[in-house]
């Protein structure tokens, strides 16, 4: 999948580029890169939008790579799933891998190309060159995905599935639970989804690096059975994937996920 730089300036060049893009929302995100300044790179973090034919942005990804034993060296705006570990400084006129996992969006159909609207590096003369398109923005991200105690909800489809909003603050607070297709669950599934999400705690939306209050469009998808089938689960415009089935110890309540991250996962 070709990716583009959307920024005004670059402090390394594309060498190669891919992207997964799995039933769930997330996102597997590689480039390659060349460093072509006179500076070793310790430090490196892209923020790729991912567009579909008509230029539409569908996914979100956040990948970051760093050399060992600098990976505190760079702070970041951003949350990142995972830091790609390079076994030293990129060195000039290396090439370098940067990968990573980030969940935010499934789309009905897959991207065709990327652009990196954010990018950052940091180099062992001390430097850090930082390039932004505008508007460049980040996607929430769970800080983390709670263990439910509470069992699952009577499902008489399976899956059931419940388009809504997750309101959330600039703090990452969640707010409510709205939107016309909400109301397509029984008051039962509708209130037990809204009191799940009150446990839950975002990184905040990012637009032009600040924090801003944000909808999230999800799908909550329900099962009935312990060993749900993800591909049942069908969805015509872009959303956030919340799905829930219950344990096959049902004692033991109700399994959850965010995209593809599972229950306690945390995002520090």
């Amino acid at each position: 999948m070709p990716v583009s730089w959307g920024t005004p300036g670059q402090p390394v060049e594309i060498v190669r580029s891919g992207a997964v893009f799995n039933e769930l929302g997330g996102a597997v995100s590689e480039v390659d890169v060349r460093n072509t300044s006179k500076h070793p790179i310790s430090n490196l973090a892209f923020v790729v939008e991912y567009l579909d034919r008509q230029g539409h942005k569908t996914a979100t990804a956040v990948i970051a790579a760093a050399a060992v034993g600098y990976e505190g060296s760079m702070q970041l705006p951003f949350p990142v799933e995972n830091i790609e570990p390079w076994k030293a400084p990129l060195e000039p006129g290396a090439t370098g891998h940067i990968g990573g996992f980030y969940d935010s969006v499934r789309a009905p159909t897959c991207p065709e190309a990327g652009l990196i609207t954010f990018v950052v590096a940091r180099f062992m003369n001390g430097t850090v060159q930082r390039y932004s398109a505008g508007g460049w923005s980040v996607p929430p991200l769970p800080r983390v995905v709670p263990y439910l105690t509470a069992p699952c909800p009577a499902v008489g489809k399976n899956p059931t599935q419940i388009r809504a909003k997750l309101r959330l603050t600039a703090g990452g607070d969640v707010t409510g639970v709205s939107g016309p297709a909400f109301t397509e669950g029984t008051p039962d599934q509708v209130g037990w989804i809204a009191a799940q999400m009150k446990q839950w705690k975002f990184h905040p939306a990012l637009l032009d690096g600040k924090p801003h209050e944000y909808e999230i469009e999800v799908e909550f998808v329900l099962f009935g059975v312990p060993e749900p089938d993800f591909a049942d689960i069908s969805l015509a415009s872009p959303a956030t994937l919340i799905v829930f089935w219950p344990r096959k110890d049902l004692a033991r309540g109700c399994s959850e996920t965010f995209g593809f991250l599972s229950e306690t996962t945390t995002i520090p």
